[in-house]
């Protein structure tokens, strides 16, 4: 999962190949833990938990929490066909416009 700040969304990318983009609705004030106390392994929280917790093809797709959520900072460029997403370490997602990615 990935949070871009800047359209405040969050991208979630299935190892199937494909991605959802989705409105973050979280909001100070929200319950931290969305699906109610935290849990183990590691319950998604803000953002990405309300996104997790509130949609079962998310849950089902990504299953659970492998660590703690870490933030970072990005390199984004949309263009006529989705969306280029450099991450720290250089990796490079291309999200496309018809909901499948890749990876670089």
């Amino acid at each position: 999962m990935f949070w871009r700040e800047d359209s405040d969304r969050i991208f979630v990318v299935y190892q199937s190949g494909t991605w959802q983009g989705f409105a973050n609705t979280w909001r100070d004030g929200d319950p931290t833990y969305t699906c109610g106390t935290e849990t183990t392994p590691p319950t998604p929280l803000r953002g990405f938990g309300k996104a997790w917790c509130s949609s079962t093809t998310v849950r089902e797709g990504l299953g659970s929490a492998l660590d703690l959520e870490r933030g970072f900072d990005s390199t984004l460029q949309d263009f006529e066909r989705g969306i280029i997403l450099r991450m720290d370490t250089g990796t490079i997602y291309l999200l496309f416009a018809d909901g499948k990615w890749s990876k670089r």
